[in-house]
């Protein structure tokens, strides 16, 4: 096993006109968030990161405090 462990990339938006869905879905606009990632990693640290990279911990101490809670190896996008 590694002795390090990374986050994936995050998504990007993209603008678009019209989405094309399958019958039975919805979309709904995206209007401002913070693309945030959430890791419960595999050694148990929590982690918390903007898509630029940066730390969002002590921004959303309560997300962290939850994330805690999840299976080692969790990883949420988007999750502000």
């Amino acid at each position: 096993m590694p002795s390090s462990w990374s986050l994936p990339e995050p998504t990007l938006a993209a603008a678009i006109e019209k989405p094309k869905l399958p019958p039975g879905c919805a979309a709904e606009p995206e209007w401002d968030d913070f693309g945030a990632l959430a890791s419960h990693g595999r050694q148990g640290r929590v982690r918390l990161r903007s898509r630029s990279g940066g730390t969002l911990a002590d921004t959303f101490a309560e997300i962290v405090r939850a994330a805690a809670h999840l299976p080692q190896g969790t990883v949420f996008d988007r999750v502000t």
